[in-house]
């Protein structure tokens, strides 16, 4: 939660940042699906009569946020689910199975979404600012995307986001410089 009073408009805000519970084994990387991270702008001029602004909803769990001046830093995890895609394939058929359904898969059905308070509904993030990483990329198995998103208090919906593929469970932030972390280790072979 987040109040910021003295804004230039003259009204104080409170900003409400939650989701689902995040008592998933967080290794688990299949966990992570079907999950939603919840923003809710709030008028607080009259803290006793709080009116609503904004509401955003954005698939994907939520990792942590933070409050840099005039914006909100959101990091989510997101994990695409694909009608008959099996995560654990152990035979041959069940791998090529999975192949072709991902080869008819559009990137737009492998990033998160947005929902807006009039539930229009659009990309977060566009398939061409989402990065992968260069050394692991045949060797890590890992479907998730992380989304950097940077919303803007006097204006939610002007919202600006960038993702990789990977993992991180933690955000580190100053006011210059935002750092993401993971406990993951990534075996390289030669």
């Amino acid at each position: 939660m987040y109040l910021i009073q003295n804004r230039p408009a003259g009204n104080n805000m409170l900003v409400t940042v939650g989701g689902q519970d995040s008592n998933t084994y967080w290794r688990e990387i299949w966990n992570w699906q079907s999950a939603e991270t919840q923003l809710a702008f709030f008028d607080a001029s009259k803290p006793r009569d709080l009116q609503s602004i904004e509401t955003l909803s954005i698939e994907g769990r939520l990792i942590s946020s933070k409050r840099i001046e005039d914006n909100i830093y959101l990091v989510t995890r997101f994990t695409p689910s694909l009608p008959e895609y099996q995560p654990y394939a152990f035979n041959e058929e069940v791998v090529a199975q999975n192949a072709l359904i991902l080869e008819s898969s559009s990137l737009s059905s492998l990033t998160p979404k947005i929902t807006d308070s009039l539930k229009n509904v659009q990309d977060l993030v566009s398939s061409e600012n989402c990065y992968l990483p260069t050394k692991s990329l045949d060797r890590n198995q890992n479907p998730s995307v992380i989304t950097v998103t940077v919303i803007p208090l006097a204006s939610p919906a002007q919202h600006k986001s960038t993702c990789f593929i990977g993992n991180t469970e933690t955000l580190y932030m100053s006011s210059d410089s935002l750092y993401l972390a993971t406990t993951q280790t990534v075996t390289y072979t030669q």
